[in-house]
């Protein structure tokens, strides 16, 4: 409808479309038109409120009687001004949630729509102008109810749901927890296992070392030992080469003693008789003492190279 035939319609600040054949309401010409605060759109075939409409927030009274809305917009709330309003014979069940919003609603008639029970009981007959007034009021009331229940629900379930939200996150934090529990443990093992296999090898180059010291020191002490009996021995060999020399020496001496006497005395009667034989087995002494001294000398030679 152009902006031009609406201003035609114009009655100071009332604007009367009603029995004009609607199927649309011209939200864009009336917006234009802000100061038409009264609208009348009764007895026309609207079935649906454009979301657009809501925007008339200059709107104070609204006539939607006899039309075929069966249902409102779901921002209707937003038309704040609103004082007064008639949905008269539509095809309503629900009302928008936004409806508790129109705080300035003082009128309200909802008759002759096939109304949910609780809103059918709270809108009231409305016969009159003082039962739309109660109309207005209790359904405000209502609305504003049921929009508080309806908070409270969504709150509920926003709260179950940051609840069961918090419940993962703990759960996937545990999860995390105990897997990082489970990596610290297996580094402590094998932290553990490094330090043991530390200590056992330096326990076990400890015992080598000691091992090692104990070899050096029975080594030392075999040497030594060796040293001392071959030092005893070797004293000892001294002895008996000596005693044997000092022996031969003694021996050679009684030869020689011997030897010059029979010399003098040939005729002496032991000269005669024993003289050569003393003499010859004396000689055969010491050769045989020759070669032991030299089998004993050679047999030193050996033990104390």
């Amino acid at each position: 409808m152009p902006k031009e035939n609406l201003k035609d319609k114009l009655d100071g600040n009332e604007l009367d479309l009603g029995l004009s054949n609607l199927t649309t309401v011209p939200v864009k010409e009336l917006a234009a038109i802000p100061k038409a605060t009264v609208l009348d759109l009764s007895n026309n075939v609207i079935s649906i409120l454009p979301d657009p409409f809501c925007t008339l927030v200059h709107l104070v009274k609204i006539d939607l009687s006899k039309n075929l809305l069966t249902e409102l917009p779901e921002k209707f709330g937003n038309l704040r001004n609103l004082q007064h309003l008639d949905l008269l014979g539509n095809k309503l069940n629900v009302l928008p949630l936004s409806f508790w919003r129109l705080e300035k609603l003082r009128w309200l008639d909802l008759k002759d729509n096939p109304l949910k029970d609780e809103l059918k009981r709270n809108a009231g007959d409305c016969l009159n102008e003082n039962e739309c007034k109660k109309c207005a009021q209790r359904i405000l009331r209502y609305m504003k109810d049921l929009n508080s229940e309806l908070e409270r629900v969504k709150q509920r379930r926003l709260q179950k749901e940051r609840e069961l939200e918090a419940l993962q996150k703990e759960k996937e934090e545990s999860e995390r927890q105990q897997i990082r529990d489970e990596r610290k443990a297996e580094k402590e093992r094998k932290k553990e296992a490094s330090r043991k296999k530390y200590q056992t090898e330096k326990e076990e180059d400890e015992d080598t070392q000691s091992s090692e010291e104990g070899e050096r020191l029975d080594s030392g002490n075999r040497k030594s030992a060796i040293k001392v009996k071959t030092a005893t021995d070797g004293r000892l060999c001294t002895k008996v080469l000596l005693s044997l020399f000092m022996t031969a020496i003694f021996i050679v001496g009684m030869i020689y003693v011997i030897s010059v006497y029979c010399e003098r005395e040939k005729k002496e009667k032991f000269c005669q008789e024993y003289g050569h034989t003393i003499v010859r087995e004396t000689k055969h002494f010491i050769w045989e003492m020759e070669e032991r001294l030299q089998v004993l000398y050679r047999f030193i030679q050996k033990k104390f190279k």
